[in-house]
């Protein structure tokens, strides 16, 4: 990767923006969904049970929306909820128009 590629990467991630390699023909941006519902999970859970839970509903969004779409600890907010480990929706474009679609319906 070339310095100005590095450069400019920096500049998307500092927007929030991730960059998957996984997926063909290049990378994919996945941004934080703050207009999206948000997961609060009690600071006194275990680490075992709170990847198990995280795990069990990433998997479900995965079964069910196009995209590519998840629940990502943000420690930003993580910071106004002291007592809470707050999850985010990080998604592509196309998770998060089909989850919408979905969510409004309903």
């Amino acid at each position: 990767m070339t310095p100005e590629t590095t450069h400019d990467l920096n500049s998307f991630r500092k927007l929030g923006m991730t960059f998957l390699p996984s997926f063909l023909g290049g990378a994919v941006g996945v941004l934080a969904r703050y207009d999206l519902p948000q997961l609060y999970y009690p600071t006194t859970l275990s680490e075992e049970d709170l990847a198990a839970a995280v795990d069990c509903v990433n998997n479900n969004l995965r079964s069910t929306y196009s995209g590519c779409g998840y629940y990502g600890r943000c420690s930003q907010a993580d910071s106004e909820f002291p007592d809470s480990h707050v999850y985010v929706i990080f998604s592509d474009q196309t998770f998060y128009d089909d989850y919408r679609s979905g969510f409004h319906a309903g």
